[in-house]
């Protein structure tokens, strides 16, 4: 239809007798929608001028939160969340089409075959709590992007998981587990599986991997020369990685219209410009 390019773009045409809204998708429509809504409300009344025009949105992620108090939400899923569906209905309504929700990795820890004595007793209960918002948000037009976040956030590994895996001790604050290590990588591909799997309706993902966030001795210079694993190795090759491994993951689990989004918080490191060089063409 002309002039519609994007998946939640619209045509609105305005006749004497009838109004038409075409989109490409559901979510075009949607927004077509919305946007006939507001003009009926700008003009107070259910009347509008002839017309035909289309629109298409400039950005194709629109990510939001809701206001909290700060902290709370590092523990995101182990709380009743605040998104009614009054509140989706105005979050979707105001433009947005994604939620960030802060997901820590031995939270959602959910029969592991790699670690099990990391299993967590309420990773069902999280879980749940998590595929009912990505479900009820998705009614909305609106994708949910996990925030994946491991180690002191929630609670720092014990000393006593180092001590029967010693080969999976990392570097940095926590201490985290060193993802060079093929066991740990497993771990995190499992850990996706599950609010991923088949039975759920499953969420992207946002991992910050040059400061904090996703802890792994690729943080800093510091951290990596510690590691007798990682020491011999570059931040950059350190990072694609595991990156790529947490990438498969999710398009595995989630399949291909997951987003795997690496944030990072400092452009001017010369390794964060290198790492770009090993980014994958989905990402």
């Amino acid at each position: 239809m002309s002039g519609v390019t994007s998946p939640e773009g619209y045509r609105i045409s305005v006749a004497r007798s009838e109004i038409d809204i075409e989109a490409l998708t559901p979510r075009g429509v949607m927004r077509g929608v919305y946007a006939l809504e507001d003009l009926f409300r700008l003009r107070k009344g259910p009347f509008i001028k002839t017309a035909s025009f289309a629109r298409n949105c400039r950005f194709q992620r629109r990510i939001t939160r809701e206001v909290d108090v700060s902290g709370i939400h590092r523990g995101d899923t182990s709380l009743p969340f605040a998104y009614t569906d009054g509140l989706l209905r105005r979050i979707s309504h105001s433009g947005f089409n994604g939620l960030w929700v802060w997901v820590n990795t031995e939270e959602v820890t959910l029969e592991s075959k790699i670690f099990p004595e990391l299993n967590d007793p309420e990773a069902a209960v999280r879980l749940a709590r998590l595929d009912d918002l990505t479900r009820r948000a998705r009614r909305y037009g609106i994708d949910i992007y996990a925030y994946f976040a491991t180690g002191g956030y929630h609670r720092h590994l014990p000393e006593s998981f180092f001590e029967n895996h010693p080969e999976v001790r990392g570097y940095g604050w926590g201490p985290p587990m060193c993802t060079s290590t093929t066991s740990v990588r497993r771990y995190y591909t499992e850990t996706r599986g599950y609010s991923l799997s088949p039975c759920t309706t499953g969420e992207s993902l946002i991992v910050i991997y040059d400061s904090e966030g996703f802890w792994y001795c690729g943080n800093s210079k510091q951290s990596l020369d510690q590691c007798p694993r990682c020491s011999h190795r570059t931040q950059q090759e350190v990072a694609a990685e595991i990156l790529t491994t947490l990438d498969d993951a999710v398009h595995k689990f989630g399949g291909p219209d997951k987003d795997m989004i690496a944030e990072n918080y400092n452009m001017e490191s010369q390794w964060v410009l290198k790492l770009l060089a090993y980014a994958s063409p989905r990402t």
